[in-house]
């Protein structure tokens, strides 16, 4: 199913979506971040890309 295809089928569902395609983000209201096997950070998708980017969260890679 494409990205655009998911996008019109998912309003008003629940999408539980693993990924390491940042593509598909766009679909997410909500991040959570697993780093080996530990949620690190859990949020709003903005706010999460935003601790990510200034370095509040870290992770191994």
């Amino acid at each position: 199913m494409t990205r655009q295809r998911l996008g019109e089928v998912l309003p008003g569902k629940t999408l539980i979506l693993n990924t390491h395609r940042s593509s598909l983000l766009a679909l997410v209201d909500r991040l959570v971040v697993v780093d080996g096997g530990r949620a690190v950070a859990d949020g709003p998708k903005e706010e999460v890309l935003q601790a990510l980017k200034d370095g509040r969260i870290r992770t191994t890679r």
